[in-house]
């Protein structure tokens, strides 16, 4: 289980595996 360290409030991430963009994670806004 994965959890976003930022925002305590948000429950666990879930991971998913796309075969064009590798391992993404569901529900994810933006990448900085």
């Amino acid at each position: 289980v994965i959890y976003d360290l930022l925002e305590r409030s948000s429950g666990h991430l879930e991971l998913r595996e796309d075969p064009e963009h590798g391992i993404t994670v569901a529900g994810l806004r933006s990448v900085k």
